[in-house]
């Protein structure tokens, strides 16, 4: 299996566990939250759509340790923006890590061939950025390798 496939499938279960889930953005509108892979995008004028709220799905990693299973680790960056006063912005960004954990690992399986795997860990951003608030979470995946066939050799 190809990383790049299972962070796509992983964008797209995103967006669709996360569809009508409606955050403010840095202009105050109340919008859906944008999932994109690997990079925000780039932002050519001030007046471009911002990308708040936003989770990030990037692919960070693997490794083949045999010719069983393909380890992949995809690191989901969380992004909100939360103007109030109290600075609690925080709280939502762990919340939508909670979900995508809770779904995920209820799942087990995405698109019928991506297995999550533990560990499953989660950190929020330590500096103050008042109002836009960030975190993450690291998830390992399991994918199938190809096998040779055993008449190559012969």
């Amino acid at each position: 299996m190809i990383p790049f496939f299972l962070q796509q499938a992983l964008v797209k279960e995103l967006k669709e566990l996360f569809k009508g889930y409606k955050l403010y953005n840095s202009k105050n509108e109340f919008v859906d939250i944008n999932v994109f892979s690997q990079h925000l995008p780039y932002r050519k004028k001030e007046d471009d759509k911002p990308p708040f709220p936003y989770i990030l799905v990037c692919l960070e990693e693997g490794e083949i340790p045999n010719d069983e299973v393909h380890n992949v680790q995809i690191y989901l960056v969380i992004g909100v923006y939360d103007s109030n006063e109290n600075a609690q912005g925080d709280m939502e960004v762990v919340n939508i890590i909670t979900t995508i954990y809770e779904h995920l690992f209820y799942k087990r399986i995405i698109d019928e061939r991506y297995e999550i795997d533990y560990p499953f860990k989660w950190v929020l951003q330590d500096e103050d950025t008042f109002p836009k608030f960030k975190g993450g979470a690291e998830t390992n995946w399991k994918l199938r390798t190809m096998k040779q066939k055993e008449d190559e050799f012969i």
